[in-house]
This record gives C-alpha cells, structure tokens and sequence, in this order.
C-alpha cells in the first residue's frame, strides 16, 4: 500500500512541486508559461491589427461611375408631376388651380379623360388647356417630383 502512494506523490504531473528535482526541471513550467502568453498575445496581434475585422469595407468609384453621375446631373433635372382626370372627354379643368404648383409646365394628354401635367422652368409659360367650354367635373391627382431626362439638355457644359 505504501509502494502506490509513492508513485502518486512522484508521478510526472507533480514534477513542479517536487523539491528534489534539479532547478533547471522546476523553471521549465515558468518557460511553458510564458511561451504559451507570448503565443497567445501573437495570434490576437495577428486577427486584430493583420485581419482588421472592425475595418469597414472602402467603397471605391470607378471614373466611368463619375463620368455617369456628372452625364446625368447634366441631362436630368427635378421635374414636377400632376395629374388632372376630367368627368367626360372634352370637359376643362380650372387654369388658375394648376398653376399654383408652377407657371411653367406643358400638357400630355394621356387618354381622352387624363391629362398628365410637367412642371419645369425647362418648358415655356403654360398654355390654355386643351379642352373645350367651361371648367367643370375634374379631380387633380397627388402633385409629385421626380427626376427626368430632356433630350434638348444632352450637351456637356
């Protein structure tokens, strides 16, 4: 019984607390230590400073991506949108009401009830609408701004 109490206290796993073994055995946990902190401390300079993973991505532009911005800042400009719907073909629609969202705009007649309104400085003072007789019966639809292309605007400055 005492024989295998003796291979415990003595077994390789407590080699650090035996005092008997040479002093060169007993740092060698202090080197393992310390090897092991170092290598550690290396693989966190390695994913935070080579790796980067809070680095946000950079958005990189192309000159042909300038090239078209600048190409449709030219040729584009904010244009307004009204629609204006009659109660039959033929009626009209108040002049004065629809010149309040500008004074430059041209009419499309879209079908023989709709009316479709532009709004721009681009376009020339407005013209009498084309419709016959006294405004009556029509609805004017959600006014709105959007950008549009002019074919006559696609000159470089």
């Amino acid at each position: 019984m005492k024989k295998r109490m003796i291979k415990k206290a003595t077994s390789h796993f407590n080699f650090i607390l035996n005092k008997n073994l040479p002093k060169s055995k007993r740092s060698q946990g202090h080197v393992e230590v310390i090897a092991s902190f170092a290598l550690f401390i290396g693989v966190l300079i390695f994913i935070f400073f080579i790796m980067n993973p809070f680095a946000k991505a950079q958005e990189r532009t192309l000159f042909i991506d300038n090239v078209k911005r600048g190409f449709l800042q030219n040729v584009s400009d904010k244009t307004g949108k009204l629609s204006v719907i009659v109660e039959t073909p033929g009626n009209c629609y108040n002049l004065d009401e629809v010149k309040k969202y500008g004074e430059y705009f041209v009419e499309v007649e879209e079908e023989p009830r709709k009316y479709t309104l532009y709004y721009n400085n681009f376009f020339g003072p407005a013209q009498t609408p084309s419709c016959d007789g006294e405004p009556e019966d029509y609805e004017l639809g959600i006014y709105s701004e959007e950008q549009m292309l002019f074919y006559e605007r696609r000159s470089l400055r």
